[in-house]
């Protein structure tokens, strides 16, 4: 079930974006409350930037560690309320707060 979700990839081989469908984009979840089901489909999560928006409804998922400075620039100017990677690199937490991103990371091999 998809349960209200449109999965569209963005860019070839660069991150899928999650958005909800139009009838229920005013909707908004969480971050926590998304954090909790991530944590019981996957397991705890290694790290959570909690430099965005309080409110979910858009969400990027890159599988792997994906910490390169021009996606992260490219999920703030698409308006990317969460992305869901891997694992960080060395200097994530400091680009995440400086472009103001939710960054949810759920380890490698979960």
């Amino acid at each position: 079930a998809n349960h209200g979700l449109l999965i569209t990839k963005n860019k070839p081989k660069r991150f899928h974006v999650v958005s909800r469908n139009a009838e229920k984009a005013a909707k908004a979840a969480s971050r926590e409350d998304i954090a909790l089901v991530l944590t019981e489909k996957i397991g705890r999560e290694q790290a959570f930037f909690k430099f965005g928006p309080e409110n979910i409804q858009t969400v990027g998922i890159v599988a792997g560690s994906a910490t390169d400075p021009d996606l992260f620039r490219e999920l703030r100017d698409l308006g990317i309320d969460l992305f869901i990677t891997g694992e960080p690199k060395h200097g994530a937490m400091y680009m995440a707060r400086e472009l103001g991103l939710n960054i949810f990371y759920g380890g490698h091999y979960q």
